[in-house]
């Protein structure tokens, strides 16, 4: 909760601080020192007593362990982020404290996302972190293809709103509460019960969730928005966003919706399907690397949902949405070089790294490689740990068909490895300088991936 006031003020500070005329980088270091400082305050309080604190928001909002850990791995995504941003925000010539205000104010959404109590909470966490992405997917404003993809964010992601807000009318009617133990205490002492409004609102409150993290068949506005928006933007939205959005929408089946999970079992296990399959399938075409990211995102929102269906860990997905992120990081963090280096994001872009840049093209075999799943990476033991819980549920064809996507996955992942480190420049070698921060950073997310590949107990056990 202190991670949310620190951010609150700091946007609005960083909002005020272009009439004090605060330059760029002046502002990127509090951004970014701001976000480190939120980082810092909420792993804090971990395990801490906060009874009181929950109390003075009439538990609203509910500070605990798990809402802590998925805060955390949001933060530390966008502490990353920020520390890769200098090429990004160095291009910016109008307005940059409002962007930088921007980003801190999705950041609030998605804290009120993660630690919301109460279903009123969740519409305005989510609210404030969509209007926040609306403007930034069309930051770009002399890019057509920006313009485009704010658009198409803001006619789903309203249309997406309509759909969970009338849900959470429907589930007010039909339980009297907006709180999330007042709800479950609805479906638990009614378990028999077959109330259409209820059940009404709680589908259209998996509708409503499901858009908002790109699960198939509602999931079409997500590659062209992440093609469109500017890539550190697509990079945010693929990480911290993505994180903010399974952390609300597990919480939210978990509570109110296990009582009666036979009702919609059947509808999430055939979206987890569709999800993983459409996004492996459709990556394996794309000729882009920002499109076959989005895809590949896509397709690991499938994995995510599956810890909803079997809601047996809050580990598994804490484990799961942690190496995700370092992942993301590592790839967009060459990707960004690459782009400016290249001009484009194509396939053919990355041929030759490996000779004129040996350890960006390291740096990406190893995102690649984690989220691919394959051993040795904290992505082997995300799957793992998520299938895992599956087979013990009874789920084994929903297993053996993520296994298959998973083989799938490998083919399309390694698209970028085999052009990196088996085809030659077709044009004269261009050298992408990196600076030593810059390799620091990156350095890290590669132990992490490896540290977390070895010894998943590390994050797995913290809650």
């Amino acid at each position: 909760m202190i991670a949310l006031v620190i951010l609150a003020l700091l946007g609005v500070f960083l909002m005020m601080s272009g009439v004090l005329g605060i330059g760029r980088k002046s502002a990127g270091v509090v951004a970014t020192l701001g976000i480190g400082a939120a980082l810092l305050a909420n792993t804090l309080m971990w395990d801490k007593d906060v009874t009181a604190l929950n109390e003075m928001f009439n538990k609203m909002m509910i500070v605990d362990n798990y809402g802590l850990a998925m805060v955390g791995v949001i933060l530390a995504s966008a502490f990353g982020l920020f520390l890769l941003s200098d090429k990004y925000f160095s291009e910016i010539t109008n307005y940059f404290t409002e962007h930088y205000a921007l980003y801190i104010f999705a950041l609030v959404g998605m804290i009120c996302m993660v630690m919301y109590n109460n279903l009123s909470m969740l519409f305005i966490g989510i609210e404030i972190m969509s209007v926040s992405l609306y403007i930034l997917a069309g930051s770009n404003k002399t890019n057509l293809a920006s313009n485009e993809a704010s658009l198409k964010y803001f006619l789903m992601g309203s249309f997406a709103t309509g759909i969970l807000l009338m849900g959470i009318a429907l589930i007010y009617g039909a339980t009297g509460s907006f709180y999330l133990s007042g709800i479950e205490s609805h479906f638990v002492d009614n378990p028999d019960s077959n109330n259409i409004i209820a059940l009404v609102g709680m589908f259209l409150l998996l509708i409503g969730m499901a858009f908002k993290v790109s699960v198939a068949p509602f999931h079409f506005w997500a590659p062209d928005v992440y093609e469109g928006s500017p890539t550190f933007v697509t990079a945010f939205m693929s990480t911290a966003v993505k994180v903010a959005g399974f952390a609300s929408f597990y919480k939210l089946m978990y509570i109110c919706f296990t009582p009666n999970i036979l009702y919609w079992e059947s509808v999430v296990w055939v979206m987890i399907v569709l999800t993983i399959s459409v996004g492996s399938i459709t990556a394996l075409i794309q000729t882009g690397v920002k499109r076959l990211l989005a895809y590949s995102s896509v397709s690991h929102a499938g994995y995510m949902l599956i810890t909803i269906l079997t809601a047996n860990e809050d580990s598994d997905l804490l484990f799961y949405t942690a190496a995700y992120v370092i992942a993301s990081l590592l790839a967009f963090g060459v990707l960004f070089l690459v782009i400016d280096a290249k001009g484009d994001d194509k396939v053919e872009s990355f041929n030759g790294l490996s000779k004129s840049n040996p350890f960006l093209a390291f740096s990406l075999t190893v995102a690649m490689a984690s989220m691919a799943g394959l051993p040795l990476t904290a992505g082997f033991f995300a799957k793992f740990y998520v299938l895992t819980a599956a087979v013990k549920d009874g789920y084994i064809y929903l297993v053996l068909i993520a296994i298959v996507n998973a083989m799938v996955g490998i083919y399309y992942y390694f698209k970028v490895v085999i052009a990196m480190f088996f085809k030659e420049e077709s044009s004269e070698t261009i050298s992408i300088s990196v600076s030593p921060f810059y390799k620091l950073v990156l350095t890290s997310g590669i132990l992490a991936t490896i540290v977390l590949g070895v010894y998943p107990d590390l994050v797995y056990n913290l809650i």
